[in-house]
């Protein structure tokens, strides 16, 4: 089964999000699933945004979430750029 649904990928959200222009972005990690750090990372650099949500599972569907470690470190990455709203870690 496809956990994601009809979402589309990390990567194609990326991709249209690069095309926002002339509004704030807000970002929502949530729920948090397993991520590449520094590709995370980087791709919110360059998004810009105001503010950036971060939570886990909080509807106990057994998604495959980051060590607890991996998530502080995210945040603490996050908020040397950008306003971070925690949420349920």
């Amino acid at each position: 089964m496809d956990i994601r649904g009809a979402t589309p990928s990390p990567v194609e959200r990326f991709f249209y999000m690069q095309k926002i222009q002339g509004f704030p972005i807000h970002i929502s990690h949530e729920p948090l699933m397993q991520f590449d750090l520094e590709t995370l990372i980087s791709w919110d650099k360059e998004l810009k945004p105001i503010k950036v949500a971060v939570g886990l599972d909080s509807l106990h569907n057994n998604l495959p979430e980051p060590p607890k470690d991996k998530t502080l470190k995210l945040i603490a990455e996050l908020e040397k750029f950008t306003d971070v709203e925690r949420k349920q870690l």
